[in-house]
């Protein structure tokens, strides 16, 4: 499940890397497709140590038709493997 944030709490994120996933990554888009990116962010002091967090954070950019699906560091490497 993502929980919605906006544009403010977006741009508080640490964001240390995104990339475009999605229709455009597997060049099945068309052109009324969004652009989805995953942004890999550093949490705010030390939450991500004690309490997990299993959701990812989407922000919605409706000026750009874009996407952002945001996770921790931690969580990414932690669904990778």
């Amino acid at each position: 499940m993502n929980i919605k944030i906006n544009k403010t709490e977006f741009n508080e994120l640490t964001k240390v890397k995104s990339y475009i996933v999605g229709s455009k990554l597997y060049k099945t888009d068309n052109p009324d497709s969004d652009t989805d990116y995953l942004v890999i962010y550093e949490p705010i002091g030390d939450s991500d140590i004690y309490y997990p967090n299993y959701h990812q954070l989407q922000y919605d950019c409706i000026d750009s038709n874009s996407q952002y699906i945001c996770i921790t560091k931690r969580q990414f490497y932690k669904n990778l493997f």
